[in-house]
């Protein structure tokens, strides 16, 4: 079969569509991913599938928006898929316009709650717009699927169609890595450096933070504030910004890091619901994380005890959860061997066999 996934971002970072395109050819079919151009592209993905970026004149707004719907909907009668891959409510319209007119199925992927997103969180009609496209379109496709538990119920309850957990987790670590003993120990961010990361209150908990330094990876918006913040803490000679990294040297790091840091925002429903890439990134190079206390984080850890949580992002809330991981050895040992445990469970090889079962009950609908 012929499946075309709909995305609006470059595909550069996607890694969730990176592996759902990779495992959706493995099982024989052909697939296009399809997203925008911009100026941080790539002249080429080195992906074992094909990739198609169209040019968009505006890159945020209505008119932006109302570009995808005419350029995604003239792509599809174009290629004549199969199957129509929809990721989030703003790629749905041409998905579901398509169906009608020509005929294909349509799968849903809702990777966040999108009408609660932060940019609209102060944005009535904005929200309102969004709200009505989700409540129009969802239901009129054949399959659906989302990233977390809590989403799933939430969807279920607004909508009426029942929505597979995929987990956006990373491929399991075939073999250990070796990590050379570095001199000090460290905590490690990796990601975005954008507001609502918690990085400006976790520079300012260094200073209270034992033993432990702050190795930061990535980039943003925030990429020279940080550093200016960092270089004016009394903590800034353990403070280290390491940039991007290639992701077998990232993988190194992580694997050799004391503890993973996942601080959020939580002004925003979509924040509160959400489950950060890094965290099973953390979790899948076998280190214990400290994490809001969000749902799903809650749920989670209760079930598998792999990291830590903080109730709000205060420096000093902060510092006492890693001073306690640093203290008392015996219950991050724990911690560790936990994470090391979980982390063959919740691996992309169990999750993508839930897209073959996917697959072939929307053949047999038929």
């Amino acid at each position: 079969m012929k499946i075309i996934v709909l995305v609006t971002n470059n595909l550069i970072q996607d890694q969730k569509m990176h592996r759902t395109c990779t495992s959706l050819k493995n099982l024989g079919h052909d697939v296009i991913l399809v997203g925008r151009a911009d100026k941080n592209s790539l002249e080429k993905l080195a992906l074992p599938f094909q990739t198609i970026r169209l040019p968009f004149k505006f890159q945020t707004g209505i008119i932006f928006y109302a570009s995808v719907i005419w350029k995604y909907f003239w792509l599809l009668r174009a290629q004549k898929p199969d199957i129509v891959w929809s990721v989030d409510v703003d790629t749905i319209v041409p998905a579901i316009t398509y169906k009608k007119i020509w005929g294909c199925k349509v799968i849903f992927d809702a990777h966040e709650y999108f009408h609660e997103v932060p940019e609209l969180l102060h944005r009535p009609f904005k929200k309102w717009i969004w709200k009505m496209v989700a409540r129009i379109y969802i239901p009129k496709a054949d399959m659906h699927v989302t990233v977390r538990k809590t989403l799933s119920r939430i969807f279920e309850n607004l909508y009426g169609n029942t929505f597979t957990v995929i987990w956006n987790v990373p491929y399991a670590q075939k073999k250990e890595v070796r990590v050379s003993s570095p001199k000090s120990k460290y905590i490690i961010y990796q990601g975005m450096l954008n507001k609502g990361r918690g990085l400006e209150v976790l520079i300012d908990a260094m200073p209270n933070i034992q033993e432990l330094e702050l190795w930061i990876v990535g980039e943003g918006d925030l990429s020279s504030e940080l550093r200016q913040k960092s270089n004016a803490s009394p903590a800034k000679n353990r403070i280290k910004f390491l940039g991007w990294m290639l992701p077998e040297d990232l993988r190194t790091i992580t694997s050799g890091a004391y503890l993973g840091v996942n601080l959020l925002d939580g002004e925003s429903l979509s924040y509160q619901y959400s489950m950060a890439n890094k965290f099973f990134d953390y979790l899948q190079a076998g280190v214990p994380s400290v994490n809001m206390d969000f749902v799903e984080y809650r749920d989670f850890l209760d079930h598998y005890p792999v990291g830590l949580t903080v109730s709000s992002l205060d420096k000093d809330d902060i510092a006492n959860v890693i001073n306690h991981a640093v203290e008392y050895k015996a219950y991050y040992g724990q911690l560790k061997n936990e994470a090391k445990k979980v982390s063959k469970q919740f691996c992309w090889e169990n999750e993508e066999k839930k897209i073959g079962d996917l697959l072939k009950s929307i053949t047999k609908c038929a």
